[in-house]
């Protein structure tokens, strides 16, 4: 107003004011219902030109002998060091006294060094009773030793690196212990028994039996304890107490490690299957034949765990959380000409 009249158009100032994100009921404050982010660290990968290929040493010596009625003994030892294996290793980690990162702005940020190493001593016993009076039969026995220096290649991957990127060799050698049935997981004892009978009428029936001792599987916290951005961390072990109290979280800071040895964990029950197979074969012609099969895997339903919970935050720490294949019946036929 200007003079108690309207001002002409055009004659003042106008302000306009953009609220984002507004508070409720005052515009002016903060709203609540609006997380503020920080902005990630960038991560990256390099090569740094060192990286080797990894071969191995290796010893063996044995001894066979041959035993009456078509039996033979074997005895085997032998002893594997692998070198240069590729683990990813981050080299801007947290220091382990300040907890800050050398490289501002940067978080993981690692190449694939080849400085894994791995070792596997084991004693084969092998009994064999050679193919006569319509059957053969193999008993194998394996005492064995498997440990590494080694985790998951992708660094970006939950456990993907040691407990503490500062003593990643001395603290992290233990026990091998991957998923599934690879053949590198440590297994104490194997045993394999397997045999063929040849029937009247033309049947024949095969068998297999393996069995091995419990594996191993990591223990965890469930959370990054020291701050490198990893899920490796281990907690305390307190041999005073029982269940599942005798794991205690070391708490939170730099360079903060449990003293619970990599791959601690070890598989409430070992694994043991049979397999059975039965067969017939029918002469067709001069040089066809028809055989018909009829296999059984796991036939016992023997429950086998192939995985456990190694978190102590989850409601199934130490218990199994898969299983390898129930029974199976399969038939089949094959013909030949």
């Amino acid at each position: 107003i200007i003079g108690g009249a309207p001002a002409p158009y055009g004659i003042g100032v106008r302000s306009i004011t953009t609220i984002n994100n507004p508070g409720y009921p005052d515009p002016n404050g903060p709203n609540p219902n609006v997380t503020t982010i920080s902005k990630p660290l960038k991560t990256g990968a390099y090569s740094d030109g060192t990286e080797q290929s990894p071969y191995s040493d290796q010893v063996s010596f044995g001894y066979s002998r041959q035993l009456p009625g078509n039996f033979a003994l074997t005895t085997d030892f032998v002893h594997v060091h692998g070198k240069h294996y590729p683990r990813p290793f981050d080299h801007n980690a947290p220091d382990p006294v300040t907890g800050v990162r050398p490289i501002a702005g940067y978080g993981l940020l690692y190449n694939y060094s080849t400085t894994g190493q791995t070792w596997y001593d084991a004693l084969f016993v092998t009994i064999e009773k050679r193919f006569s009076r319509g059957n053969q039969v193999l008993v194998s026995y394996t005492l064995s030793k498997t440990q590494d220096t080694l985790w998951p290649l992708f660094a970006t991957q939950t456990g993907a690196g040691p407990q503490s990127w500062s003593n990643p060799d001395n603290a992290e050698k233990a026990y091998s212990a991957t998923s599934g049935l690879n053949a590198d997981d440590h297994e104490p004892n194997r045993v394999t028994v397997n045999g063929l009978q040849k029937l009247p009428f033309g049947f024949q029936f095969a068998g297999i039996y393996t069995y091995f001792s419990p594996r191993r599987y990591n223990i965890t916290t469930g959370r990054d304890n020291n701050g490198d951005g990893v899920l490796s961390d281990r907690p305390n072990f307190d041999a005073s107490k029982t269940g599942n109290a005798r794991y205690v979280d070391p708490g939170v800071g730099p360079g903060v490690a449990g003293n619970l040895p990599r791959n601690a964990g070890i598989w409430s029950k070992g694994y043991q299957v049979l397999n059975l197979r039965l067969s017939k074969q029918f002469k067709i012609k001069e040089k066809a034949r028809l055989e018909l099969i009829m296999e059984g895997f796991n036939v016992f339903n023997h429950v086998n765990f192939s995985s456990f919970s190694g978190n102590i935050r989850s409601s199934l720490f130490l218990q199994p959380t898969a299983a390898f294949d129930p029974r199976q019946l399969q038939f089949g036929a094959k013909f030949d000409f």
